[in-house]
């Protein structure tokens, strides 16, 4: 076997392995692509969906005013029914 035929094997095993490693960097840069893109796209749909959850449940401090309000006439209720029990008796 003459050094060129191996000079040439060597060469064409570059050659070969420099293309399979030229296309798996490429496959693996179209795959971070897609996955940016897929990231992008799922943190604006969370932003939507954050958004709607603020829009259609009710804050904490509104819920604590009404319910704050609810117990005063309660309060104010139950005072006339014992007021008007003590009257009774």
């Amino acid at each position: 076997m003459s050094w060129e035929a191996i000079f040439a094997g060597i060469t064409l095993c570059y050659l070969v392995g420099g293309g399979v490693i030229s296309y798996w960097i490429k496959a693996v840069t179209l795959n971070q692509k897609d996955l940016s893109n897929s990231q992008r796209i799922l943190a604006n749909d969370l932003r939507d969906i954050t958004l709607k959850m603020s829009e259609d449940y009710v804050k904490k401090s509104d819920i604590n005013n009404r319910l704050d309000k609810i117990d005063n006439i309660l309060d104010r209720i139950f005072d006339k029914l014992e007021s008007k029990q003590d009257k009774g008796q």
